[in-house]
């Protein structure tokens, strides 16, 4: 058992260690102190206002601003919750232990994370029957040859998209290779898709490509049906419920769609800008994910169920945020 541990517990340490070599102690962007702000009032004083760091909106644009006012007057962010949720932990531990300070206790929310993801991608990798080298060396280069080992210095939400997502689809996976799956299987699916989409509500394209994909993928019964939608239906729930509370209405976010803030970027601008141009390309900043391409083909040969699931993911998911106002990302 502990032969089989030891590429994971390895790939753990390395990333870890990395990862605090490069650790920061506060967070760089506005996006990340409104996830903290929420984060450590809700531990501090179960309200989920951004006030205390509501003197800092006037630095920014009137689209780009962190916050908008709610129903009863209190300023509240336009981020999606989980992020902050799941930050609560870290947050509370600084409580606890006052000698810990807030903001950089908060800030191994990232490099955990993305650790999670990489041992996630060991995971499926071995569960696809590839070797624990192959899965070691993925999860390897995930960790410190792509975009995210630099998002481990943020307090961005994306990481955990990136897990959320990937725990969906080898739960969905192990569902498969089991001739007789447990439910909690499929209700970590839908689980998953929902803290998903509290991580930004344009994930939401994610529930109907994922259903396709394991109608696709195995014959699901009711009950199985049944176990991916109790907890998927829960959480949007409480996200409706959430947004009204603050807003009124269940479908308000805080966005700022009447200062300009809304998909207007013309498409051919947007992919142009996210993955050729030198301002913000992906193949210039992560040029070892040009070995995507003969990678997906050698992968269609032997996955191609889910090799087309993940062409589909990248290709909507490109789509939608080079459609967005700000595909950029500001001054990122």
């Amino acid at each position: 058992m502990l032969a089989r541990l030891r590429p994971a517990l390895l790939l753990v340490c390395i990333l870890l260690s990395a990862y605090l070599l490069a650790y920061t102690r506060t967070p760089g962007s506005a996006d990340g102190q409104a996830l903290l702000a929420v984060s450590a009032n809700l531990v501090n004083t179960g309200h989920v206002d951004i006030g205390a760091i509501g003197f800092t909106e006037w630095t920014l644009t009137d689209s780009g601003r962190m916050g908008n006012y709610g129903a009863d007057g209190a300023l509240y962010s336009k981020k999606s919750p989980t992020p902050s949720l799941l930050m609560a932990p870290l947050v509370a531990v600084a409580r606890v232990f006052p000698w810990l300070p807030l903001r950089s206790t908060a800030m191994l929310f990232n490099p955990l994370i993305t650790t999670l993801t990489a041992l996630a991608l060991y995971a499926l990798s071995r569960l696809l029957d590839y070797s624990r080298l192959t899965a070691f060396s993925l999860g390897l280069i995930y960790g410190l040859g792509t975009l995210a080992a630099v998002y481990v210095s943020t307090l961005f939400g994306e990481p955990l998209a990136g897990l959320l997502l990937l725990i969906a689809v080898l739960a969905l996976e192990q569902a498969a290779h089991t001739p007789q799956p447990r439910l909690s299987l499929f209700a970590i699916v839908g689980l998953c898709l929902g803290l998903l989409v509290g991580v930004n509500t344009i994930y939401a394209l994610f529930i109907p490509l994922i259903g396709l994909y394991a109608l696709w993928r195995m014959r699901l019964n009711l009950r199985q049906c049944i176990a991916v939608a109790l907890p998927l239906i829960a959480v949007l729930a409480l996200l409706g419920l959430y947004n009204w509370v603050r807003f009124g209405t269940p479908l308000e976010s805080g966005y700022h769609f009447a200062q300009g803030e809304g998909f207007t970027t013309p498409l051919l601008t947007g992919l142009y800008g996210l993955f050729l141009s030198p301002y913000k390309g992906l193949i210039w900043y992560s040029p070892i994910l040009l070995l995507c391409i003969p990678g997906w083909l050698l992968f269609r040969r032997e996955q191609m169920r889910l090799a087309w699931l993940a062409l589909s993911i990248i290709l909507l998911q490109g789509l939608f945020f080079a459609a967005w106002w700000s595909w950029h990302g500001g001054i990122v």
